[in-house]
């Protein structure tokens, strides 16, 4: 390999090394810039999803409720089906369940009731990814969006003025 070769070869590795720093440092940049603005629109965009979320499963109950009404309403010449439906509904006692002997709900009965509504509420919220986390956590921080902004913008300027422009070319003599 001559000499005139092997320059050749390196310059294109230069090329090709500054060309792969730029694309690096550039992208890096703009993403960073990127994401900076964009956290607060998306703290807003998934607080809304949330909130669609949760009114989709009322929805879904609500659904489920006029079924189970409807289906009611299909039965209501049975007496049997009118009972249950005003024991369970309108809160009304038969006699015979007035004159039969009741029972007193243990003691550990309400704190029950509270563990399965709190495990319902869980149940119901939708879970949290790590990309909305990061972004209500950095929508609450108006300096760390700035320093990001600051940081991405002077990646970017960076990557322009230190990798985009080719080498100078040695001038060649004529012959």
């Amino acid at each position: 390999m001559d000499k005139t070769a092997y320059q050749t070869r390196v310059r294109d590795d230069y090329r090709l090394v500054r060309i792969l720093c730029f694309l690096l440092f550039s992208t890096v940049g703009m993403v960073t810039v990127a994401v900076s603005i964009l956290s607060p629109p998306l703290a807003v965009y998934y607080a809304d999803k949330n909130i669609l979320h949760n009114q989709q499963g009322r929805l879904d109950q609500l659904d489920q409720l006029l079924a189970d009404r409807r289906e009611l309403l299909r039965h209501t010449n049975e007496p049997a089906v009118v009972e249950r439906a005003a024991i369970s509904n309108l809160g009304y006692q038969p006699i015979q369940a007035i004159s039969a002997k009741v029972e007193n709900l243990p003691r550990a009965w309400p704190e029950l009731k509270k563990a399965l509504a709190r495990l319902e509420q869980q149940q119901q919220d939708s879970p949290r990814t790590p990309l909305q986390t990061f972004a209500e956590s950095l929508s609450n921080k108006p300096l760390s969006r700035t320093l990001l902004f600051a940081l991405g913008s002077a990646l970017i300027l960076l990557s322009l003025t230190c990798f985009n422009r080719s080498p100078a070319e040695p001038a060649t003599a004529p012959h």
